[in-house]
């Protein structure tokens, strides 16, 4: 198994997230560990976004100059979509659920 930007990244947002929604939904005493949990997701997705961003202006900076950084940075970038919007689809209807249950 090749190990690319985007299963790296996934993998990772993968972890993070659920971590976030297991203690999210085990029972707890106190809501503010459940929220905090559900709040988890919206954070990772707006790295993403960012993170995304970030790259996408290095590769415009860079299409010029290295057109190997180039391609390496526009791998990178459609990673962190890729994982931001999967984010989305996903793990943000399950905090929305979540939500519901507090």
């Amino acid at each position: 198994m090749n190990l690319t930007p985007l299963r790296v990244i996934l993998g990772i947002n993968a972890v993070v997230v659920l971590g976030g929604l297991v203690v999210a939904y085990t029972p707890r005493h106190d809501a503010n560990s459940a929220i905090g949990g559900m709040i988890l997701p919206f954070t990772v997705s707006l790295i993403d976004l960012v993170i995304g961003l970030v790259f996408l202006v290095t590769m415009m900076g860079m299409r010029l100059t290295d057109p190997e950084g180039a391609a390496m940075a526009d791998k990178c970038m459609q990673a962190f979509m890729i994982s931001f919007a999967m984010v989305l689809i996903f793990a943000v209807p399950a905090c929305f659920f979540g939500m519901t249950r507090l």
